[in-house]
């Protein structure tokens, strides 16, 4: 789990790192196709969100 959490907050921060340097770029999502910063936010928040409902965590 400790591993799990580490790769975690590392992809976390490469996403944001990459945004930070890339303000106004669209990357490929493979269903949604092309997001802003934004955009994969939300994607983000509705996704985790989705999964915490599933085990009743919210």
């Amino acid at each position: 789990m400790e591993e799990a959490i580490d790769n975690l907050d590392k992809s976390i921060a490469a996403f944001e790192n990459h945004f930070a340097n890339n303000k106004d770029e669209k990357t490929l999502h493979p269903v949604f196709g092309e997001l802003n910063y934004e955009e994969w936010i939300l994607l983000h928040y509705k996704h985790v969100r989705h999964h915490l409902k599933q085990f009743g965590m919210v």
